[in-house]
Parts: C-alpha cells; structure tokens; sequence
C-alpha cells in the first residue's frame, strides 16, 4: 500500500506552481532581453517544461559560442564554451 503512495509524492514536484512558471518566464526573458549588442541570445525548453532551459549565448566578435543548462531557481548546469576559430 505504501507503494502508490511512494509514487505520487515522487511525481509532485513535476508539476510546477502556477506562480513559479511565471517566474521563470520572467528569469528567461530577462536573460533574452539582457543581450549585449554583438550577441545573439536564445533559448529551447527541455520536455517542454518552462521552468528548465537550454541557453545560448552566441558572442559575434569573440566568434564564441557558449550554452548552459539553466534550471530557473535551482542551478545552472552542463555548460559548454566553443570558440570557431
């Protein structure tokens, strides 16, 4: 009986909160809006869950490209830095 139990509790925080999703629209619009002028920001949302995305930075004087697992309000993750020259 305690089983179920186990599995519902394991699935609770799949599901985000209302207020947290408005959040991490929020944290990821502003890290589109903070683009420096020789950039190009973007971001893709893994599973389709608002609160975790992939970032990525493109700098076009540095011929650089950078991205990051952001998980909003939790870590940033997986990073990774390529320079095309």
């Amino acid at each position: 009986m305690s089983l179920p139990l186990l599995i519902l509790l394991a699935c609770i925080p799949l599901f985000a909160p209302p207020d947290d999703v408005a959040e991490a629209k929020a944290h990821f619009e502003m890290y589109l809006a903070d683009c420096d002028i020789d950039e190009i920001r973007c971001v893709w949302f893994l599973d389709h869950q608002q609160q975790s995305g992939m970032v990525m930075t493109i700098n076009i004087r540095k011929y650089r490209v950078d991205t990051v697992r952001d998980v909003h309000n939790w870590a940033r993750q997986a990073s990774h830095s390529q320079n095309a020259e």
